[in-house]
């Protein structure tokens, strides 16, 4: 384990850099006549290895903070494929090893990213040295416990956990992700509703082959970032375009504003609609569902203990609407760019609120209702029930000349 573990992380990093130099290399040799060599295509491959790792940027003299981050998955896959293996051939079923695992994955992991960030450090480009080392170290930690699950190291401390523990984690998982589909379905349907605008807007760019293979591949990168937004937009809180545009479904008109000629920037209204006040309900809808979840899983609990299961599931849910907001608000330049996305404190508490009022009051009813049904049931199996006789059974002898 002591010395799988380095190397695994040394694999998970070349291998996700060669992925990201092939669209680079393809485009090197499509286009002969540029100046580009190969040394120049593994710097660029280097700068995007560590923005797939969600590390700012800084282009001249512009910090580039909002980011790509559907890349993450990239490595995140790789990291999840790599530590998987590595728990099975080092036979990891103990949580004390597999912790220890996790730190030298994650510590070998950020050091490469560390000597990346210097090997690639130029005055036109280049990302800070820190800046690598805690986002690459954070993402190889979460890779790394993730596939060390499947060895089941981790099932002595989750069996561990208390009940109510567990339920308030997945009935939070649960209304994350139920918003999450929510605001992907929405997504959806404006990708459809605006494909000609998307591709009017792509055709114009005439980036050519290679350059539409790169353009397509960040369009899609970007995609969750732009998901993250729609979840802000329907709880309410909106989505800043620089400081004085702000997308909400409580605003009628919208400032105009100079954007990037993005296609998936045509995705996003320019004016709030009709029933769009009304799109907040589809968060309190959630927080039904993690009523109910809280209600089934926590019955045998009393109902201060059930409200209390409910807001530490909302809160949980919080959490982690604030932790991919936070990655999805940044800059994009300087003037009007220079603060993009929503409002992370806002867009969390906005959720929890309208979470909270959903859940709660359905988490008591299932429980009351699931309380009466079973004690009718048992009304009906008294009243039912044939009566029994006290006198004592015979004894019966187990001799066996008594029995012949």
């Amino acid at each position: 384990m002591w010395l799988l573990s380095p190397l695994v992380a040394l694999a998970a990093a070349a291998i996700s850099y060669v992925i990201l130099l092939l669209p680079l290399a393809l485009s090197w040799m499509t286009a002969p006549e540029t100046d580009v060599t190969w040394r120049g295509s593994a710097r660029v491959a280097g700068l995007g290895w560590l923005v797939a790792h969600d590390a700012a940027i800084r282009i001249e003299s512009i910090t580039y903070t909002l980011l790509p981050w559907g890349l993450v998955l990239i490595p995140c896959a790789i990291l999840i494929m790599s530590t998987r293996w590595l728990g099975r051939f080092a036979r990891i079923v103990q949580w004390q090893r597999a912790l220890i695992a996790v730190l030298l994955v994650s510590l070998t992991y950020a050091v490469v990213a560390a000597v990346i960030a210097r090997a690639t450090s130029e005055t036109d480009a280049a990302v800070g040295t820190w800046a690598a080392f805690i986002s690459a170290g954070v993402i190889a930690a979460g890779g790394s416990v993730w596939g060390l699950a499947a060895s089941g190291s981790w099932k002595t401390v989750l069996a561990r956990v208390p009940s109510p523990v567990t339920v308030m984690v997945r009935a939070g998982a649960l209304g994350f992700f139920l918003l999450l589909a929510i605001a992907a379905l929405l997504t959806t349907v404006a990708a459809i509703l605006g494909f000609d605008r998307m591709l009017s807007i792509a055709v114009g760019l005439d980036a050519g082959a290679a350059g539409g293979l790169v353009l397509l591949v960040t369009q899609i990168a970007y995609v969750p970032m732009l998901i993250v937004w729609v979840l802000s937009y329907l709880a309410g809180a909106g989505v800043n375009l620089g400081s004085e545009t702000l997308l909400s479904p409580f605003v009628s008109g919208v400032t105009p504003t100079q954007l990037p000629s993005a296609p998936l920037l045509a995705l996003l209204p320019e004016n709030a609609g009709t029933f769009a006040w009304a799109l907040p309900i589809l968060v309190v809808v959630a927080g039904t569902v993690v009523g109910i979840l809280v209600g089934r899983r926590a019955r045998d609990e009393n109902w201060m203990m059930r409200i209390v299961i409910v807001i530490g599931a909302t809160s949980t849910s919080a959490l982690a609407v604030f932790a991919i907001t936070a990655i999805s608000s940044g800059s994009w330049g300087i003037a009007n760019l220079a603060r993009m996305g929503p409002d992370p404190g806002l867009t969390a508490m906005i959720v929890w609120i309208l979470l909270t009022m959903g859940a709660i009051p359905v988490s008591l009813v299932v429980v009351a209702r699931r309380s009466r049904h079973l004690e009718v049931l048992r009304e009906a199996g008294g009243e039912n029930s044939v009566s029994v006789s006290s006198t004592p059974p015979v004894r019966l002898s187990e001799s066996h000349d008594e029995l012949v």
